[in-house]
């Protein structure tokens, strides 16, 4: 109605239907072009202006209008033709008035109003709306719109594609953009381009990384402007992403003329192993059954070499980048190259990072030194001995213990003629003898630590070691209804010894349930990431906590207990601690008293 208000063209008619004549009003005759005389009363002389395709219409209208009684409104639109041949779109509203005593219509009146300007612009909208559906449909653009006011945002369904959600998986917020989806170095530079042009109207178009649903990573270009109400304030932030077309080179093209020997690798994410080519087999002097999995191969590097090419690989799998480094390993033939790496993301169809492929050229190749051939080994017999003087002195204290113990009741034993000085010797005997049991099997538990470490790695994959821990811990767990949550996702598999794994999470997870707050129902989460190159896993619990001021020296000691627990015996984190790092990994604890604590392993 407002609409029709605002028009300049309102004309009013009367219908007198019994004697089939019409008045029509100036303004309808003006509307059409005619003059006051040029347009009789006649109602056919009417109609026939009306555009034959749109007579139809008309009449249905009126029918369906006469045959309810007048409870159907007679409200229709159709086009007329203008006097001077243009076409002039009516909105016509009337309302029988009249009935004669058989129900038939007698006089019927309404009104005729020009609505050409306003279908004119409802079709210039609609053809814009089009033509920017068309628009966002070639550039496969997602649209976001921020309400200011009321905080709340809106992702089209092409945004929702891009990140692989769907809308019931994740809201629409500006928090989920910047700190759920949003790369971490990135957010950063999103806030910066927003708040610049809500409070500085400064335009911005940056390229920002989101994680889709697997985790992956995709470069976005995105940009957005601000609508300002009347007090020039911001109501509105509207915007649009567009997936960056990834600058990664076929799989297959490598046309590269080198000046020294040179190898392809292809590394492949989800098994986490190098595919060698011949010669590169021959350049880093391996067998071709050699295990080319990420460790053993990572580990013929030098130790700056090492980081060098997690950086490399990090700039692949993450920032989906080409890179180009210079490597220094030692071969198992006790040879030191210098070798150029050049290397560069494959992407599959998802736009997921599945594999690196690139080249290594032989740069330059010598004897290593006693010095160099000792920089691996001196850190491993480094390691080995720091858990060997570990043990000894684990050892010396406890049987030391044990054994002074045993000397005084002894003494008393031998000395006294008391019968229950005796028996209480006795009894002490037993106790310690007991004591003493239990401390050599807690040092044979951790020499095993050592004497297994020839024990070959293979994969496992984190799940299977999780079912079986928690089946272990079935009847605890339905004790305390603890909620036990798992996403191995992001590194599903690992080399690792079986066993060592199975204790290092059995340990953990029972620990959790085992000091979990009496005022919560325990929530244990475990999760692995990839962290420059290596599997990393956490286990975070909402129990009780630890007071890390106090405990965090003594947390992997043996016998060293933080909570008056019946259970505690000390020696489950000391174990893992030693499995952990005897096979090249660290593990830390971040914990707060009341909170809750949670267990990293880089393994």
């Amino acid at each position: 109605m407002t609409l029709i208000q605002e028009q300049e063209l309102i004309g009013f008619w009367d219908w007198d239907i019994s004697s089939r004549k019409k008045y029509l009003s100036p303004v309808i005759k003006q509307m059409l072009g005619y003059d006051e005389h040029e347009l009789s009363s006649d109602p056919d002389s009417w109609i026939k202006l009306i555009i034959k395709e749109d007579q139809a219409a008309v009449i249905n209208s009126y029918q369906k209008h006469v045959s309810s009684k007048g409870s159907y409104p007679y409200e229709v639109r159709a086009r007329f033709r203008h006097k001077n041949g243009s076409i002039v779109h009516v909105l016509s509203k009337g309302k029988i008035t009249e009935w004669d005593y058989m129900g038939n219509p007698v006089r019927m009146i309404g009104y005729d109003t020009d609505v050409t300007g306003i279908v004119k612009e409802y079709t210039v909208m609609e053809e814009r709306h089009e033509q920017l559906k068309t628009v966002i449909d070639i550039m496969d653009a997602g649209i976001w719109c921020y309400d200011v006011y009321k905080g709340k945002q809106y992702w089209s369904d092409n945004f929702y594609n891009a990140i692989g959600y769907n809308a019931t998986e994740i809201a629409p917020t500006y928090f989920n953009l910047l700190h759920v989806l949003a790369h971490p170095e990135d957010n950063g530079k999103l806030v910066k381009a927003i708040d610049d042009q809500v409070k500085h109207k400064i335009p911005y178009s940056v390229d920002v990384r989101l994680q889709n649903k697997s985790g992956v990573y995709n470069w976005f270009e995105t940009s957005g402007q601000v609508a300002y109400n009347e007090e020039n304030q911001p109501s509105r932030i509207t915007g649009y992403i567009v997936k960056r077309k990834e600058n990664v080179e076929p799989a297959n093209v490598v046309v590269e003329q080198f000046k020294y020997p040179s190898g392809e690798f292809e590394y492949d994410l989800n098994r986490a192993r190098f595919n060698f080519s011949k010669e590169l087999y021959h350049i880093l002097e391996l067998d071709e059954n050699a295990n080319t999995k990420f460790e053993p191969v990572n580990n013929m590097f030098t130790e700056a070499s090492q980081e060098i090419f997690h950086e490399g690989f990090n700039k692949a799998v993450y920032a989906r980048e080409q890179y180009e480094i210079i490597l220094t390993c030692i071969t198992p033939a006790g040879n030191v190259k210098t070798l150029r790496e050049k290397g560069r993301p494959v992407v599959d169809d998802t736009g997921k990072v599945v594999s690196l492929k690139g080249t290594i050229e032989e740069l330059e190749a010598r004897k290593a030194t006693d010095f160099e051939l000792s920089g691996g080994i001196s850190r491993q017999v480094s390691d080995q001995n720091k858990r060997l003087l570990n043990f000894a002195h684990i050892a010396s204290h406890n049987l030391r213990s044990h054994a002074s113990n045993l000397q005084m009741i002894l003494q008393v034993l031998n000395t006294t003629q008391n019968e229950d000085e005796r028996k209480f010797c006795l009894d002490s005997l037993e106790k310690i003898a007991s004591s003493l049991s239990k401390s050599i099997n807690n040092l044979n538990d951790l020499m095993a630590i050592e004497t297994e470490l020839n024990v070959s790695r293979i994969p496992i994959t984190f799940k299977d070691v999780f079912n079986n821990i928690t089946g272990t811990l079935s009847q605890q767990i339905n004790d305390t209804k603890a909620e036990i949550t798992a996403d191995f996702s992001k590194s599903p598999i690992i080399d690792y010894v079986p066993a060592y794994l199975e204790s290092i999470m059995l340990n953990l997870v029972s620990n959790a349930i085992k000091y979990r707050s009496q005022q919560r129902t325990p929530h244990i989460e475990l999760r692995t990431v990839i962290e420059n190159g290596r599997t990393v896993l956490t286990v975070k619990d909402n129990g009780m906590g630890i007071d890390l001021n106090k405990h965090k020296d003594k947390l992997f000691r043996m016998h060293q207990t933080f909570h008056n627990h019946p259970d505690s015996r000390g020696i489950g984190l000391l174990i893992t601690k030693n499995q952990v790092e005897a096979m090249g990994g660290t593990i830390s604890v971040e914990s707060e008293p009341g909170t809750g604590t949670t267990f990293t392993i880089r393994f």
